[in-house]
């Protein structure tokens, strides 16, 4: 019962036009939105995994440190070299085998958020 008195409040505060139930309302809806977005926000995962990485920076030489910044711009550059050297195994000229293994370990613990943030961001 007391479910139902809910849903039913918050579908008249929804509902009604009055100017002091807009003002709650339009701040819900922006307390909503700057959470989500927050949360949500494009390039939140590339930016995480590169501060992970970059912890560890000292078994890195500057060109590898550079690569790294490189692919970690933007998601879809990530999972391009997640394919490429994580999972299919290829020779990166660019790293060394253990610096690529560092990077492909970071990467698959956050694999889901990275592959959500790609989802998201499809147009």
């Amino acid at each position: 019962m007391k479910f139902l008195i809910f849903i039913i409040l918050v579908i008249t505060v929804l509902t009604v036009d009055h100017p002091e139930v807009n003002k709650v309302r339009s701040y819900l809806v922006n307390l909503i939105g700057q959470t989500a977005e927050g949360e949500y926000s494009r390039g939140k995962v590339p930016q995480r995994i590169y501060n992970e990485i970059s912890m560890q920076f000292d078994s890195f030489k500057p060109r590898e440190e550079e690569y790294v910044k490189e692919i970690t711009k933007s998601s879809r550059d990530l999972m391009t070299f997640y394919g490429t050297y994580c999972q299919n195994g290829e020779f990166n000229p660019k790293m060394s085998a253990y610096n690529v293994r560092v990077v492909c370990v970071k990467v698959t613990e956050q694999f889901t958020d990275l592959e959500n943030e790609i989802i998201r961001k499809r147009d």
